[in-house]
């Protein structure tokens, strides 16, 4: 079992302090509430652990247990001790909590999953946004607001898994600040970062190329990489 200090995750409410304290966050319907806590029992697994300091005892716990935990460490929220069940706080979060604690949830949940669990969590968690109509969608394990389709089903859905190769870790990083940037509503500097991910990926396909601007999109073009593109969105580059 990993330990929870291992985690690295800064959860919604904290990365978006800006939004949480406008109060213009789009709410989630009572309906999907329902679906998406549903949808986290029926992938929630149990599973047994040894303690570091007792190797021959086993101890239980579960997915949702140690979600709880993880989720009451990132936000400093200890479970209260009326509690009377395990899950009991983080459900009441998903079905009547504020959306932005909602989701600080749902990336924990999918910061403690290993990655094979953690794409088809994320797939079940964003078909329910889809079938409700919401403006939420999780994307490399963090919430974030989607209005455009070719925003939600291209761009978010295959480039931060092409960008997790090593060699793009840079343009990573930027793709992430930009789509951040985007949800705090901050324009210009989504775009920067935007192209600045760009700018980087071309760089990176290419062998790490020094070239810059023009020099570097026609390099990435003579190498025969635009190949796939729609031919509108091949001349646009």
């Amino acid at each position: 079992m990993q330990k929870q200090v291992h985690i690295r995750l800064k959860p919604f409410s904290l990365r978006h302090r800006r939004l949480v304290e406008k109060g213009s966050l789009p709410d989630l319907s009572a309906q999907a509430r329902r679906r998406l806590w549903i949808t986290l029992r029926e992938i929630d697994e149990p599973f047994y652990y040894s303690p570091p300091d007792n190797p021959g005892w086993n101890e239980q716990s579960s997915d949702i247990q140690e979600v709880e935990h993880l989720y009451a460490r990132l936000l400093g929220t200890p479970k209260p001790e009326s509690a009377r069940y395990v899950g009991e706080v983080i459900e009441e979060i998903i079905q009547t909590g504020k959306v932005e604690s909602a989701l600080d949830v749902l990336e924990c949940f999918l910061a403690w999953l290993d990655a094979e669990r953690r794409d088809e969590a994320q797939t079940a968690i964003n078909d329910v946004f889809r079938d409700y109509t919401c403006r939420w969608r999780m994307s490399d394990g963090q919430g974030l607001i989607v209005d455009d389709d070719f925003m939600e089903d291209i761009v978010l859905a295959d480039t931060p898994p092409i960008l997790a190769l090593a060699s793009f870790s840079g343009a990573k990083d930027e793709f992430q600040r930009a789509r951040n940037e985007l949800t705090e509503g901050n324009i210009r500097d989504a775009i920067f970062y935007a192209g600045a991910s760009v700018e980087s990926a071309f760089k990176a396909a290419l062998g790490n190329s020094p070239k810059t601007g023009i020099d570097l999109t026609q390099a990435y073009a003579n190498a025969n990489l635009l190949e796939g593109l729609p031919k509108s969105k091949a001349q646009s580059l």
